[in-house]
């Protein structure tokens, strides 16, 4: 049985928001194939687009909304491209050893 994590992607500048961009493409592609490689099933994904990692958590709606998901079920497990794109030296390293934790798809 696979198991459920879910997926963040983060881009951090309008710049790199668009159809025409690739960074939010590469960062599912790069998380889709590490799941299926790793035998994980992505159950959920939370978007922040245009926004730093530096912000606070609390303007980051898509951040936001996936520590509500995690707390309130049983995934333990948070999938990002990049750990840069969770910021996790803020948020991640307060949290108890009964939170999720962070699987890198690249270096």
């Amino acid at each position: 049985m696979r198991q459920e994590a879910v997926a963040y992607l983060r881009t951090s500048s309008a710049a790199n928001v668009g159809t025409d961009k690739d960074s939010e493409t590469r960062q599912r592609a790069a998380i889709q194939a590490f799941a299926k490689r790793e035998g994980f099933e992505v159950v959920a994904e939370f978007y922040d687009a245009a926004v730093s990692g530096a912000d606070p958590i609390e303007a980051r709606p898509g951040f936001s909304a996936l520590l509500d998901r995690i707390e309130g079920n049983g995934v333990r497990v948070v999938l990002v491209e990049k750990a840069s794109r969770a910021s996790p030296g803020s948020w991640w390293s307060r949290k108890p050893a009964s939170s999720p934790w962070l699987k890198v798809a690249r270096e």
